[in-house]
């Protein structure tokens, strides 16, 4: 019983991975994050003029900071995870222990749309 939850973990992660696929191997130039806090890694990228990080808390005790984006957006969307909100120029993160969240943020609509 419990390989197959793991195994239905396993094939949960795959669809999920998979429906990110034409970001993940974007060719567009991401956005350069300059300073990140040490307790998480970030990583950018940029498919078809839209933006999108991917933020993971690589430790297992809870992070709570923030940190610039390199210029502001109008709109973030929280697409998978959790634990992120934006004002349109910082991106604060409070994440428990290997948390993360993949979020969007472009300049369609008007209000920046923060997450938590």
């Amino acid at each position: 019983e419990e390989r197959k939850r793991a195994w239905n973990d396993v094939i949960a992660v795959a669809r999920e991975v998979r429906s990110f696929e034409k970001v993940l191997l974007s060719v567009g130039s991401p956005m350069v994050i300059s300073k990140t806090p040490d307790a998480i890694q970030v990583r950018t990228y940029d498919c078809d003029g839209v933006h999108w990080i991917l933020v993971v808390n690589r430790g297992k005790k809870p992070v709570k900071t923030s940190f610039m984006l390199p210029r502001k957006f109008k709109r973030m969307t929280l697409v998978a995870g959790k634990g992120v909100s934006s004002d349109g120029r910082n991106l604060a993160v409070d994440m428990q222990g290997l948390d993360y969240a993949f979020v969007k943020f472009d300049n369609q609509g008007g209000v920046v749309n923060g997450h938590q």
